[in-house]
């Protein structure tokens, strides 16, 4: 640090400098935010105020605006039977994006701020206000649900930040949550590092406990139990939404909702929030303005979208459900074609069509991930209006070895084909597709929960939207048909119109079961996994 800056310091912003600066990594970790001291940004903290006199909340809310973080800590409060209404709660300003340590005094909390000026460095104190947080609180265990869109969501979001990232049995403990108040835990199945469920210790004699749930499992997941709080992190299906609010009827719990509404994921189970519900209310949570980052940080995220998609993403604004679905710059996502290497996991992705000139076509699409760089590379397409099954086969059977992922329409039984009556449509597929060496995958396509029946488009969009958005998705440049089939989709009332969606339809189920690609070097060793239906 320059001499210069250093003499505007007093002695003991020297000395709370030199030893907080050590500790900046760690202190900065979202991974270690700590409930019982807790700095809340001004929107968080009239978030959770709601919670006192309102059954229902949703935040709707701009990307990277601190909802998720703001949900994280009244769970903590709840499942430990520990209410900021005891302690006093510091409303501030911590920008995220600047090197940055604190300090504590019995009066008020103070953050030392560093920013880079040329080759300045400029020192700013921030002062956080102290206040006493009330919010809905209960005197015993509880019982929180907190549910994401998928597995894999709430073990790189929710589970990071309560309970710690990575490896359960190394950083349980790792979180918002320590690890000496953490009495047990249950692992999920299938998923790798993702818990089930984690008894948290509390002042009343026995543990609450938390359950991690996911929309793609249906509402049949969400039944029996009463629950003191669900957090419903991102927009959930109607039915799921319905079937949580009778959960907290006898626990006086609460419901809430923290979502970015993109345009065309409209729910009408928002609609209920119109003032005409009791103890239901509805917040908007801007990203300008807001103080997790700073006013530079702010301008460029705003920069990358316009119009509704910008209403939705830096305003908090509900989406009327209408416009372009991917609404990313060609340039970001669209690349030459290169070789694809064969130790690259691939799989094939394949939407079931009705053939002829007025039904929808088949279509397939090739995929490959690039294990070095982590970019996936859609490198083939198929789209035909034939409504011979055999030609299809022929078509998607190379290269041999590589799994073919369906929708389930695949498990249907289907009526068409004479003698093969009695069987599913993917088994006929693969018994006519058996002379080509055809691999249909051994279920349908789903998500990582490995839940079957239909899947929602939600979740995916916004995964591609973020792929796309990273480069991390590559869209070989002679990929005519897929290119714009992705550009021309569009929102139409709320929901993905699906005219001409076949070659989306067909990269959901690809990418959706990237877990189940393989090597095509390690194909064999993979057949236990295909069905071939000899």
């Amino acid at each position: 640090m320059p001499r210069d800056v250093l003499g505007q310091l007093t002695a003991e912003e020297l000395k709370e400098l030199k030893q907080l600066q050590e500790r900046f990594d760690r202190l900065a970790s979202p991974e270690l935010l700590d409930p019982k001291r807790p700095t809340l940004t001004p929107d968080q903290y009239e978030l959770l105020a709601l919670t006192e006199r309102n059954d229902e909340i949703a935040n709707i809310a701009a990307n990277q605006s601190g909802k998720t973080v703001g949900a994280a800590f009244y769970a903590c409060w709840v499942l430990m039977g520990y209410y900021p209404d005891v302690v006093d709660v510091c409303v501030g300003t911590y920008p995220l994006d600047a090197p940055l340590a604190w300090a504590e005094s019995s009066r008020y909390r103070v953050e030392i701020v560093l920013e880079q000026l040329g080759d300045e460095l400029n020192v700013m104190k921030r002062v956080f206000e102290p206040r006493k947080l009330r919010c809905r609180t209960w005197q015993g265990p509880t019982l929180v649900w907190w549910s994401c869109w998928s597995g894999d969501k709430v073990r790189d979001t929710a589970q990071k930040l309560l309970f710690g990232g990575g490896r359960i049995e190394e950083r349980i403990g790792s979180g918002m949550i320590p690890g000496d108040l953490i009495v047990d835990f249950e692992k999920a199945p299938i998923v790798r590092n993702l818990l089930d469920s984690v008894e948290v210790k509390t002042p009343y004699g026995r543990p609450s406990k938390l359950m991690f749930k996911t929309n793609a499992k249906g509402s049949q997941a969400y039944t029996s139990e009463q629950v003191h709080l669900v957090v419903l992190d991102e927009l959930h299906d109607e039915d799921v939404i319905a079937e949580c609010r009778p959960r907290t009827t006898n626990t006086n719990g609460v419901i809430l909702h923290t979502m970015t509404e993109a345009p065309g994921a409209s729910s009408a189970a928002l609609d209920d929030f119109d003032g005409q519900r009791p103890r239901t209310v509805l917040v908007k949570s801007r990203l300008t303005g807001m103080t997790f980052y700073s006013r530079a940080k702010q301008d460029r995220i705003a920069e990358k979208y316009s119009g509704a998609e910008a209403r939705a993403r830096v305003f908090g604004e509900r989406s009327q459900g209408q416009g372009v679905v991917f609404n990313v710059p060609r340039t970001k996502w669209v690349k030459p074609a290169v070789k694809i290497m064969p130790y690259w996991p691939q799989g094939k992705g394949y939407d079931f069509g009705s053939g002829g000139d007025t039904g929808h076509p088949s279509a397939g699409v090739w995929g490959a991930l690039d294990t070095d760089t982590g970019h996936y590379h859609i490198y083939d397409e198929y789209l035909s209006t034939e409504q011979d099954p055999e030609e299809h086969c022929r078509r998607m059977a190379k290269p041999v070895g590589i799994p073919v992922f369906w929708p389930h329409d695949g498990d249907k039984t289907d009526k068409g084909f004479g003698l093969q009556r009695g069987l599913t449509l993917a088994q006929i597929y693969g018994l006519i597709g058996e002379p080509f060496d055809l691999t249909m995958f051994l279920f349908s396509a789903r998500y990582v929960d490995d839940v079957g029946g239909a899947q929602s488009s939600a979740a995916f969009v916004a995964q591609l939207k973020r792929l796309m958005d990273e480069e991390r998705l590559y869209v070989h440049e002679h990929l005519y048909q897929t290119i714009k089939c992705l550009e021309d989709l569009h929102y139409k009332d709320g929901k993905i119109n699906d005219y001409k969606d076949d070659l989306f339809s067909a990269l959901k189920y690809l990418m959706i079961m990237e877990r189940h690609w393989v090597v095509p070097e390690d194909a064999n060793a993979s057949a236990m996994q295909m069905v071939r239906y000899r």
